[in-house]
């Protein structure tokens, strides 16, 4: 009986320990913005009324587990898996960094594979997916004081800004 169990248990430990891991991580800004978009989800639906959100649920899930989409993400997720294992074992990478990396896959790693997966050319990868994402961090970076515009830019909007007070 003894070693039936066994086996289980080699299965239970690293999951565990992933879990454990990932928990320990998570801080309270993470767990802010879980415990802020479950109310938002639960908002909708109670607005919504179940009868509503049901079918477009059952639509959301057969979406997710269409071919196309699992099979990217299976992808994505044994690419990222090989380069962090690569990555430990030279030093660059370590546990410490498991939320982060999972984070990073999930909400960048993605989306970017499934907007260049649906392009038909290199115009429309960088029409779809590189402008955007140069505009944003762009903006970003600017406002967070991070980093500066072109000169152009960096001349109108402190004219624009001091013309509208």
């Amino acid at each position: 009986m003894r070693e039936e169990v066994a086996p289980i248990m080699d299965l239970v430990q690293p999951l565990r320990w992933f879990v454990g891991t990932i928990c320990g991580q998570a801080d309270n800004r993470e767990m802010a913005t879980a415990i802020v978009a479950i109310g938002f989800v639960a908002a909708a639906i109670v607005l919504a009324g179940v009868k509503k959100m049901a079918p477009r649920f059952v639509d959301l899930v057969s979406s997710v587990l269409s071919h196309k989409i699992l099979l990217v993400t299976l992808a994505l997720s044994v690419y990222s898996a090989m380069l962090l294992r690569l990555a430990w074992s030279i030093g660059l990478w370590s546990s410490t960094l498991l939320l982060d990396s999972i984070l990073e896959v999930a909400f960048v790693g993605l989306p970017t594979i499934l907007i260049a997966c649906r392009a038909t050319s290199m115009k429309s990868v960088f029409g779809e997916l590189v402008l955007p994402e140069i505009k944003f961090a762009a903006l970003v970076g600017f406002y967070l004081n991070l980093e500066c515009l072109s000169l152009f830019g960096e001349i109108v909007i402190p004219l624009h800004s001091s013309s509208v007070y």
